[in-house]
């Protein structure tokens, strides 16, 4: 009987652990948040089309919100710049670094690319006391930590000798995602859609 009512405390107070935390992105840019930025960005361009014929000139532009450092955003949207250049590349599209040089401007829109980190718990969180002249550390029944890359933008083309629009494309997008699981304390594994993950 005694064992019962330890086992069913030991229960309630594992229980006091559950939740779901967002924690936020720990050094400027992660080897995995990279991996999961530059595979969303590149599924999100596998049904890029534009409407405009084979062998047109183009130069790009690229524009996007400014959440992170603005160091960060620059070299986010010059990489967005490039990859979508290395596919109007394979589309047979010529792209040129001067506006002027080319028939039409390509402004890429991005309305999102960046991560989402988030953790559902269950268990025993760390425990200082001051009673207690030692720590309890974190036990873990069950653990996810998740993150996902995604992208999503659209292509607006215009007319570069008078800026006319000529067409806007719809939205594209891509996603990928890198979770981490513990079971019983010891027990863990991933799970990923990553090409050669870390």
């Amino acid at each position: 009987m005694g064992l019962r009512i330890i086992l069913c405390a030991l229960i309630v107070l594992m229980a006091s652990g559950c939740g779901f935390t967002r924690t936020p992105t720990q050094t400027t840019r992660t080897a995995t948040e990279q991996l999961l930025l530059s595979q969303a960005i590149e599924r999100s361009l596998h049904d890029l089309t534009v409407p405009i014929a084979e062998g047109s000139s183009v130069t790009m532009d690229t524009v996007g919100f400014a959440v992170p450092p603005p160091s960060i955003v620059a070299s986010d949207l010059t990489y967005v710049r490039e990859a979508v250049a290395g596919r109007l590349g394979h589309l047979g599209m010529r792209v040129h670094p001067k506006t002027e040089e080319a028939t039409y401007l390509v402004r890429v829109l991005v309305q999102a690319l960046g991560t989402v980190q988030g953790e559902t718990f269950f268990g025993m969180p760390p425990v200082q006391s001051v009673i207690i002249p030692f720590a309890l550390p974190e036990l873990t029944l069950y653990k996810r930590q998740a993150q996902t890359g995604y992208m999503r933008y659209s292509l607006d083309i215009y007319d570069s000798s008078t800026g006319r629009l000529v067409r806007s494309t719809p939205w594209y997008a891509g996603s990928s995602y890198y979770n981490q699981y513990t079971f019983l304390f010891l027990f863990k594994y991933n799970s990923t859609d990553l090409i050669l993950p870390p």
